[in-house]
């Protein structure tokens, strides 16, 4: 039966899509009954492929950590696929999950011209976030899957790839949309993270939004340029982010960003050309880093020799009772032992360690001591 007349399809945007990528599975003359091709490429081939991708793994490494621990004997299996469809990671639960889903392997290829219509090759495709249920797929194999995917753009508004959940045993756990965004969303502030800028430029319609998962990141050169910027921020300005590269960050505003240091606490409404009015705060890395410095209370001056290279790790800052529990932390003490000693409970240092761990972007306390040491907070 033609998506089209399927009675239960969903309407409206969703069914545009769906209907879109089964129009292109037919043009690639796939066939429904088609056998799953699960076969990864070869030795040699996985070998450049997995080189050619570690950017995209080591970015999506700790969040599958984290979201495998969520999925734990749920049976769902997280996939991270490159901007050409092939398998750059799967995480999860593996083990309970159906044959299919077990079969996963690095080098295998998502794209729809292999898989048709899925969540990943269909995101892959259209560069949207998608959710696709079991009679929604393309092949008749894939019928028992339900599958949610999201693409992850770079800085420049590349797809670098995307991320996706899946599940053959049962329906996709609630919250799980939530999850994946989320996840997408600090990959991509990890990415732009990595392009060094001077200057960063946080976004928010709401003042108390900024610092959080939601807010516009726009990273800005020594001459007023654009160097990248989030998918949010892109929204707020209207405009894709290849479009932003390169042009300066005070086209888009009435009044430039530029001078919001000379404004009370660096927050300031100020209004986007042709659109909202939002809260912003100018962020000079090398005033981050200076207050790090501060905050660790470790030496700073003329003669401290310690490399100074810019980090926005360093964007949300760490408050000083969390300077506390990563040296209790560095000292090797348990979450009991660090409660004691500054006069808490055992459920506030768990609090203060998820903080930590998210503003790092690490996962676990070897790699918060060990990140914490990289940007000298800790001795």
């Amino acid at each position: 039966m033609h998506i089209a007349e399927r009675s239960d399809f969903p309407m409206g945007a969703a069914f545009e899509r769906l209907s879109a990528s089964w129009h292109r599975c037919r043009g690639m003359h796939l066939d429904h009954d088609l056998d799953l091709p699960l076969e990864p490429v070869t030795d040699s081939q996985l070998r450049k492929l997995l080189q050619r991708d570690a950017r995209l793994a080591a970015v999506a490494r700790q969040e599958l950590e984290m979201m495998s621990r969520a999925v734990a004997d749920t049976g769902h299996v997280l996939v991270v696929i490159d901007d050409q469809g092939f398998i750059a990671a799967v995480a999860g639960d593996v083990h309970h999950a159906g044959d299919t889903l077990r079969r996963l392997r690095l080098g295998v290829d998502l794209s729809e011209a292999s898989f048709g219509t899925t969540a990943p090759g269909t995101a892959l495709a259209d560069r949207q976030p998608i959710l696709v249920r079991r009679s929604d797929h393309f092949l008749t194999r894939l019928r028992q899957l339900e599958c949610l995917a999201a693409p992850i753009f770079t800085p420049g508004g590349d797809v670098l790839g995307v991320l996706g959940v899946c599940s053959d045993q049962r329906p996709l756990l609630p919250g799980i949309v939530d999850m994946v965004q989320s996840a997408v969303l600090r990959m991509e502030r990890q990415l732009l993270r990595e392009l060094g800028s001077p200057k960063i430029l946080r976004l928010h319609p709401h003042p108390c939004g900024l610092g959080g998962i939601s807010e516009g990141l726009i990273a800005v050169g020594k001459d007023g340029e654009i160097l990248g910027a989030n998918t949010i921020a892109a929204q707020l300005l209207g405009i894709t982010q290849q479009h932003a590269v390169g042009r300066p960050l005070d086209g888009f505003f009435e009044v430039s960003p530029l001078r919001l240091r000379s404004i009370a606490n660096g927050i300031a409404t100020v209004r986007i050309n042709g659109g909202l009015s939002v809260a912003a705060t100018l962020v000079e890395v090398g005033d981050l880093e200076r207050r790090a410095v501060r905050a660790s209370g470790l030496p700073e001056g003329p003669g401290d020799t310690r490399s100074r290279s810019p980090d926005l790790r360093l964007l949300d800052q760490l408050t000083r009772r969390e300077i506390d529990v990563l040296r209790h932390l560095d000292n090797g003490h348990s979450n009991l032992e660090i409660a004691r000693a500054i006069f808490v409970s055992e459920d506030t240092v768990k609090y203060h360690l998820k903080n930590i761990y998210t503003k790092l972007a690490v996962g676990s306390r070897l790699q918060a001591i060990a990140t914490a040491r990289e940007l000298k907070l800790i001795r």
